[in-house]
């Protein structure tokens, strides 16, 4: 079997197994309904960040994280906000920024599980973008795309062990 393909597979089964599969890497849902209203600006008649969110369930991604961007000038503090700022982020391939916009998140909110959960996301994804930056080195980083595609092996692994995850 190709290794990327096994890669997207294992990284699909490490998503599903977090409880994210219904918004993995294959986008063909959307993130959970929000209905954080929040005194802020408004764009007919709904908050900015409803706004987003709408955009966000269209895959309107770039119009998403502009509405959640004003959302968060109006409340710099909503970790709700920043949290699907960095959804938005993972759903248009920047998951560097969005592992930022998540930590500033749980740094306001550390219990949001939200925001934990969109971070794992952000993070398998930056993996798979390592894979396939690997990949594409061809020989020179075949060990090294081994090696992290064994550790993805190993991660599943353990998640189906996983108690907790059940």
């Amino acid at each position: 079997m190709n290794k990327q393909i096994t890669t997207w597979i294992l990284a699909g089964a490490i998503l599903g197994m977090m409880g994210t599969a219904s918004y993995a890497l294959d986008g063909e849902a959307g993130p959970p309904a929000q209905t954080s209203d929040y005194a802020g600006s408004r764009v007919n008649g709904l908050s900015a960040y409803n706004q987003g969110v709408t955009a966000l369930n269209n895959n309107e991604l770039d119009k998403a994280l502009g509405y959640f961007k004003q959302a968060l000038r109006q409340d710099k503090n909503n970790a709700d906000t920043l949290a699907m700022i960095g959804y938005t982020q993972v759903k248009l391939g920047k998951p560097d920024d969005a592992i930022a916009s998540l930590k500033a998140a749980l740094k306001i909110q550390p219990r949001s599980a939200k925001a934990r959960e969109f971070l794992g996301e952000a993070y398998i994804r930056a993996a798979v973008q390592e894979m396939d930056v690997l990949n594409s080195y061809g020989d020179g980083g075949q060990d090294q795309l081994q090696k992290l595609n064994k550790y993805f092996t190993i991660t599943y692994e353990n998640l189906v062990k996983c108690k907790v995850c059940q």
